[in-house]
This record gives C-alpha cells, sequence and structure tokens, in this order.
C-alpha cells in the first residue's frame, strides 16, 4: 500500500451546523482540509478554524458552483496525489482514507464509490448513486454552474470502483435552493444547445411547479437528434407524465409513461408515473398493473437516479388504495400493511388499514 498524499476540498456558505460532524467524519485527514468558504454570514469560517481546517474566504459578484469548486481545487497544495471533493452536508464512512491506498495504484485517476442521496431515518438509502468525486491532484476540472461534475482534462482516464467508500448526504433540508433555478435560466439561454442544462432546467421547472415552462424544456430535450443519453431521455419522458398529470391531462400523462416504459431500462420511475396518473383518473386496474410492475424491480438503478417514492412506501400506498376502491380489501389489508412495515408512524394508514378491515367485515 503506497502513502499516496490525500486531502479533502470543499465550498461551503453558512454551514454552521454541520462542521463539527463533517470535521469528525473526516477526522482520518483532519489537517489535511482545504475550506473555500463563499460568503458565510454565521461562524462557519471561525468553526472551520477552530477544528484546524484550512480556511480561505472569497466573495463571488456572479456565483457558480463550478467557479467556486475549481477555485477550492487550486487552493489544494501541488504536493498531493489525490483529491476528495465532498460538501458540508455530507458525511464519509470512517476507513477512507485506507479504501483509497488498498486499489489507488499510478494510472488511476478517480476513484467511484456509492452515494446515499436521501436516506430515512436509520441512514437506510432511499434514493442512492454512484460517485465519482476522488481524484488525481491533476488534469480535473469543474464544469456547469450548478449540478456540476468533473471533467478529466489528461489522456488516458483509468476510473476504479469501490464498495469500501460510501458518503451519505445528511443535508439541512430547510435551506432554500431557489437560486439553482436562476442559474440554470442564465445558462441556458446563454448556450442554449447545452443538454446537460436543459435537462436539469426540465427537471427544475416540474420540481417547483412551473408546468407550462417544464413541458416546453422537456420537449426542447427530446426534440434535439443529438440527445441520446437513454437514462436522460427516459427521465424526461417521466417528467412529461408527471407534468400533464398535474395539469389533468390524463390521457398525455399515461401515454409518456407508457414511452418511458418502452424504453425498457431496469428503474420503478416509469411505472410509478403510470400508477399515479391511472389512480388518478380512477383507472384502477390499470394503477394496479402498473404497481405491481414497479414492485418486480428489486434493485435501485442508479444510471437513472430512481426517485424517492418508488422505495418509500409510495407504490404500497396507490396500489392498497386502489384495491379499496374495487372492493379487494383483502388485497387492500395487505398492501397497505407492508407500507405500514416502511411507515410504522404514519397514522393515515393505520386509519386506512381499519377501514379496510371494517369494510372486509361489513363484506362478509
Amino acid at each position: 500500500m503506497k502513502d499516496y498524499k490525500i486531502c479533502i476540498y470543499c465550498i461551503c456558505k453558512n454551514e454552521s451546523k454541520f462542521v463539527d460532524r463533517f470535521m469528525d467524519a473526516v477526522d482520518e485527514l483532519k489537517e489535511h482540509v482545504y475550506v473555500l468558504d463563499t460568503g458565510s454570514t454565521d461562524n462557519t469560517v471561525e468553526l472551520f478554524k477552530k477544528r484546524k481546517a484550512h480556511v480561505y474566504q472569497k466573495k463571488y459578484e456572479h456565483f457558480t458552483f463550478d467557479l467556486a469548486r475549481n477555485d477550492a481545487l487550486n487552493l489544494v497544495p501541488e504536493k498531493y496525489d489525490i483529491c476528495i471533493s465532498l460538501d458540508i452536508d455530507d458525511v464519509i464512512r470512517k476507513g477512507f482514507v485506507d479504501a483509497i491506498r488498498n486499489i489507488w495504484d499510478e494510472t488511476t485517476t478517480q476513484m467511484e464509490y456509492m452515494y446515499y442521496y436521501t436516506v430515512d431515518k436509520n441512514d437506510n438509502p432511499i434514493v442512492k448513486h454512484k460517485l465519482n468525486k476522488i481524484h488525481s491532484r491533476k488534469n480535473f476540472k469543474w464544469i456547469y454552474p450548478v449540478h456540476e461534475v468533473l471533467q478529466y482534462t489528461g489522456m488516458h482516464s483509468n476510473v476504479k470502483y469501490t464498495d469500501d467508500i460510501l458518503v451519505v448526504h445528511k443535508p439541512d433540508c430547510a435551506k432554500s435552493r431557489s437560486f439553482y433555478l436562476d442559474i440554470l435560466e442564465e445558462r441556458v439561454m446563454n448556450v442554449p444547445d447545452d443538454s446537460r442544462n436543459i435537462f436539469l432546467l426540465a427537471r427544475e421547472y416540474q420540481r417547483v411547479g412551473r408546468w407550462l415552462d417544464g413541458l416546453k424544456m422537456c420537449h426542447k430535450y427530446l426534440d434535439h437528434k443529438d440527445f441520446c443519453y437513454m437514462p436522460e431521455r427516459l427521465n424526461i419522458k417521466c417528467y412529461l407524465a408527471r407534468i400533464y398529470r398535474s395539469l389533468k391531462m390524463y390521457e398525455e400523462s399515461e401515454l409518456w409513461a407508457d414511452k418511458a416504459i418502452a424504453d425498457k431500462i431496469n428503474t420503478r420511475n416509469p411505472y410509478l408515473e403510470k400508477l399515479i396518473t391511472c389512480y388518478e383518473s380512477e383507472q384502477y386496474y390499470k394503477a394496479i398493473e402498473a404497481g405491481l410492475e414497479a414492485l418486480r424491480i428489486t434493485e435501485y438503478n442508479t444510471d437513472v437516479i430512481d426517485m424517492m417514492e418508488c422505495w418509500n412506501g409510495t407504490i404500497y400506498d396507490y396500489i392498497a388504495l386502489a384495491y379499496y376502491y374495487i372492493n379487494d380489501y383483502d388485497n387492500a389489508i395487505r398492501y397497505v400493511d407492508m407500507d405500514i412495515e416502511l411507515n410504522p408512524n404514519n397514522e393515515r394508514l393505520k386509519n386506512n388499514r381499519a377501514i379496510f378491515v371494517s369494510k372486509k367485515t361489513e363484506q362478509n
């Protein structure tokens, strides 16, 4: 095992509540943490300095994430061989230094590992995917102003995957991220053929309920002949299903869910969209069929990034309700019980179960 020099670098702004948790998690490299603060008004900087991190400050007239992360990377001294980029609301599992050194060699440029984007109260994953923010000190730069990614600028890339590194995202859910939309809108206006940012803007529009803008951007993505990344195209079709459903245009919603299903990518996402659309349009048999198809898929698809609702009991909930409306109370009870097992403190589910049992008793 070669003694590679490893460091951590990050950007932050007003993250005082996470500083100690972050520094505790990276204790293996506690003297090799480089932080670029982009304008905190709380005591984030003081807390990082107290924990012996190398802290720098820079305010931006026009902030973008790629610019800030590149500035942070430039703070890292040339003496380091390997850099780890983390967010302050991330928690990395202990033993990561040895995990890197065990498989890194002179040809390695980057490492891939598992990232839990959303977790339950016990840190079990709800949404997870692979991440690759461990990289060699040289020949990398960040691109894209928001939802930024690393780009290798060298000649020969060699990415290695390990199961021995896990990063868990534990964010402040109350923190506003509304400025993401402004950055994406400006990017798409200035670079109209950038497929990734068109995709991200379409996603952001449907997240905030700007349905007509979302429709326009989704179709802009699909109409471009060069945008051929199939997982993104599937997600766009799912966004269209969701947007049309929100507009109460159920036939169009079901059509786009079916188009996503026809892509034959192993993910629950399009079946979830069809399930909800058919349920809301009172097509209960179709809803049940879509829900059961979703449940036949038992593993996350880390390429597509499955929605949280695919795995948190939502599918059981809709199936149970659909069975209730066709008077199949045995199956309604069966599926609500599965949901309650995942969500034992949900009083609505318990009340639903009581109704289902009461109806079954009346039926008998």
